[in-house]
């Protein structure tokens, strides 16, 4: 069933207000709502396939058109969820057709151009900052690491992170807060090469990537920004700390493997009293070992995302920074533990993050996991003191 050009024209009513409020019907005022009965009955069939002529301007038959919608709505929700972050339904239409169902378009660009490149902007670029996404990221650190193996090239990133941000929006108010982010963004332009590629990884995070710079130039780089972002005129003084990675010299496998490099070297940075630059150290190990003199369990209690909780395990190591443990049961980089040290009768309640993995055999896992709210004192009054 096809449709004239006549009757294509005839989904001008279907305006963006429209569209919106068939998304969301329930949220719907009861004037957009009456509206969307009376196009329903008015396209009857065809009702769905002038939603996405609207959006795309492709026409689907009916019968086809009607499965995408609720297709393209789960998908929406599911991206939403992933990003933590409400997205607009020409952002999950793009998406959908993109990364689900590239293959009902044989050209992107079918959806007109100008609506096509304003989408995809809004997929890949942070709207606050202005800087590349996460989801940029994970498009991009792949194709640097392919052009690294095939010239025997390195590239380096940088991560970095302000420092105490929580409490300078706990004091000035997130209006403020999102200035700081603004500010150094804009600084990151100023200061960085056209070939960077700068990304707003997520709350006070940014990454960049350094294409065709070694370890020493990313080193320098990290410090020239550091220097010039206690330089930036706000309601407080701010200051940021960072880490960074080398392709090649680091490491050579996956780009999980580089980003967790970087964060360790992040973390140290903040671990040796902020406002400073580090690198990956070559031994894992970046804060002093505290001994164990008797068995040390570790139990959990929950992890965040929902994750298969393991068995109460043996702690190998234990530092200032955190706890390193055989684990059969796989966790994920980035996931964020609640557990229990226990130590006979005593108990030490501890929050902490996943920040490096490695397989020691089949279903056999060393597992770090780096403290978010344990102190070096509490840990002595635990029983357990510096080496």
């Amino acid at each position: 069933m096809h449709m004239t050009i006549t009757e294509l024209n005839t989904f001008k009513d279907m305006n963006k207000e429209v569209i919106d409020a068939c998304v969301l019907p329930d949220a719907a005022s009861p004037k957009l709502q009456t509206k969307l009965k009376r196009l329903q009955a008015k396209y009857k069939e065809k009702f769905y396939s002038g939603l996405l002529y609207k959006l795309t301007n492709i026409y689907f038959e009916p019968k086809d058109a009607k499965v995408l919608w609720k297709e393209i709505l789960r998908h929406k929700i599911f991206i939403t969820k992933k990003l933590n972050r409400g997205i607009d339904i020409e952002v999950g239409v793009l998406d959908f057709f993109l990364e689900c169902h590239n293959d009902l378009i044989d050209n992107p660009l079918i959806i007109e151009e100008k609506i096509f490149e304003a989408i995809k902007k809004r997929v890949l670029i942070d709207e606050l900052t202005g800087l590349y996404n996460y989801r940029y990221y994970k498009q991009r650190i792949k194709e640097e690491i392919s052009k690294s193996k095939r010239y025997n090239i390195p590239f380096s990133i940088i991560m970095l992170d302000i420092d105490d941000f929580k409490k300078y929006n706990d004091t000035f108010g997130h209006m403020e807060g999102n200035k700081v982010l603004k500010k150094i963004s804009n600084l990151l332009k100023k200061l960085l090469r056209s070939t960077d590629i700068i990304i707003r990884f997520g709350g006070e995070e940014f990454l960049i990537i350094l294409p065709q710079i070694s370890k020493k130039e990313a080193l320098l780089v990290a410090e020239k920004i550091r220097e010039k972002v206690v330089e930036i005129h706000l309601k407080k003084q701010v200051s940021i700390s960072g880490g960074v990675a080398t392709y090649l010299s680091d490491t050579k496998t996956t780009d999980e493997n580089l980003l967790r490099l970087a964060d360790l070297a992040l973390y140290r940075a903040k671990y040796e009293g902020k406002n400073r630059i580090c690198n990956y150290p070559k031994e894992r190990r970046t804060f002093k070992r505290i001994p164990i003199s008797e068995t040390l369990k570790l139990k959990i209690k929950t992890i965040s995302p929902k994750g298969k909780i393991p068995n109460t395990n043996d702690v190998q190591n234990i530092s200032c920074g955190g706890i390193s443990l055989y684990q059969h049961n796989k966790l994920k980089l980035g996931d964020t533990i609640e557990g229990l040290l226990i130590k006979k009768k005593d108990e030490l309640k501890f929050i902490g993050q996943v920040i490096w993995i490695i397989k020691i055999e089949k279903d056999l896992y060393e597992t770090g996991i780096k403290f978010m709210n344990v102190t070096d004192q509490q840990l002595i009054k635990f029983g357990l003191e510096k080496s």
